[in-house]
C-alpha cells in the first residue's frame, strides 16, 4: 500500500526488551530506573519509622519481584 516500514531497535514482549542485537540493555536500564524509584520510596518508610518487617515486605513484593522477573530468560 505505499507504506514504508523502519526497522525497530528494540522490541517489548511480555514486558521484556530486547534489543535488536538481541540484548537484555534496554531492560536493564528499565530495571535499574523502576527498582531505584522503589528503593527510595522504601528509604522514605523507614525514615516514617516502618517496622523491619515492613521493609522487608515492601522489598519483597515491590523491588525483588521486578528484579526477578525475567531472570530465568537471561
Amino acid at each position: 500500500n505505499g507504506l514504508t516500514l523502519t526497522p525497530a531497535t528494540e522490541a517489548k514482549s511480555l514486558g521484556v526488551f530486547i534489543g535488536n542485537k538481541l540484548n537484555f540493555n534496554s531492560h536493564i536500564d528499565y530495571l535499574v530506573s523502576k527498582t531505584y524509584s522503589g528503593l527510595l520510596l522504601m528509604r522514605q518508610l523507614k525514615v516514617q519509622g516502618l517496622i523491619t518487617e515492613g521493609l522487608e515486605m515492601f522489598y519483597t513484593s515491590n523491588v525483588r519481584s521486578i528484579l526477578l522477573y525475567v531472570a530465568p530468560a537471561w
